[in-house]
């Protein structure tokens, strides 16, 4: 840690959503780390939350959206997910763009599309952004292809520009990725 002054600052990014999946409850994990993993103060890092998790979950978006979810594919709850996205995309772009580390946290698999997407655009890779996907499932269906019409199954699609437009349009192109740049490791549960 004696190049202090080449670490760069870092980030925490609250995704407070958990409706991409079946079971809500993935909006906990961004307030449960808030209130329970105290930030130290004068160590190595310079690290921060990017703001409180909180602010988001009070919304109209945030805990009104998770007590009485919609079903699964309902466009409401999809309008929910996709605001979600979009901050959080906006806020991933914005923080590499300030030079610091982004470090998102969730757990509804939804949030790659935000947060792969907001580097995407920060960078202007253009379809030059590698990916390790580190997961048991692809996350790669499409509406027609959904056994189950949950969107954090979707997130990868959207990424190359397949599936639910209003989902592809948070990345602002059809494609973010090249498949020579994304690398599964660890599937062993794909959907026909």
């Amino acid at each position: 840690l004696g190049h202090n002054h080449l670490m760069k600052p870092v980030k925490l990014i609250p995704y407070v959503c958990g409706l991409g999946g079946s079971v809500p409850g993935a909006e906990c994990g961004p307030l449960d780390l808030y209130n329970h993993f105290k930030i130290p103060e004068g160590g190595p890092l310079d690290i921060s939350w990017a703001y409180n998790p909180y602010d988001d979950y009070l919304q109209d978006f945030g805990e009104a959206a998770h007590k009485n979810p919609p079903p699964l594919g309902d466009p409401q709850r999809k309008a929910v997910i996709l605001e979600h996205c979009k901050k959080l995309r906006d806020v991933v772009c914005q923080t590499v763009q300030d030079g610091a580390l982004p470090i998102t946290i969730g757990g509804d698999h939804s949030m790659a599309l935000g947060s792969i997407t907001g580097v995407a655009q920060a960078t202007e890779t253009k379809g030059r952004l590698g990916v390790l996907w580190i997961d048991a499932h692809p996350d790669f269906n499409t509406p027609e292809t959904s056994p189950s019409m949950a969107m954090h199954g979707m997130p990868n699609a959207a990424l190359f520009g397949l599936g639910d437009e209003d989902y592809i349009s948070i990345t602002g192109e059809k494609t973010v990725l090249d498949p020579e740049d994304f690398f599964y490791f660890g599937v062993r549960a794909v959907d026909e």
